[in-house]
């Protein structure tokens, strides 16, 4: 949202969220760990908040500041591969996965 963090995940199942505005260029502000598979997306939903989706079949809501998993949405059947927020309204978020369907 400021433009001051970029955050990234893969196969390694860790969002990693950089902050570039450190001193000597990017650094790592935050290793979020947790779920069960790859991590296919991320989007913030303000500096201190974060969602991704993966290959475990769940969205995860994840506070930055402490690396914390604060809520988990589940649903899905197959791998979520993407995650899209609501232009207007950040409490709305719809997934969309290998089982067809978006939630």
């Amino acid at each position: 949202p400021s433009g001051e963090f970029v955050a990234c995940g893969g196969l390694d199942n860790i969002c990693s969220v950089y902050n570039l505005n450190g001193r000597e260029g990017a650094t790592v502000a935050a290793e979020l760990g947790g779920p069960a598979a790859y991590l296919s997306c991320c989007r913030f939903l303000s500096n201190s908040q974060i969602v991704t989706s993966s290959g475990d079949m769940t969205l995860g809501l994840w506070d930055i500041n402490t690396s914390k998993r604060t809520s988990t949405f589940e649903g899905h059947t197959g791998d979520v591969m993407f995650l899209a927020l609501h232009p207007d309204n950040k409490d709305i978020i719809v997934s969309g996965a290998c089982d067809k369907e978006a939630r």
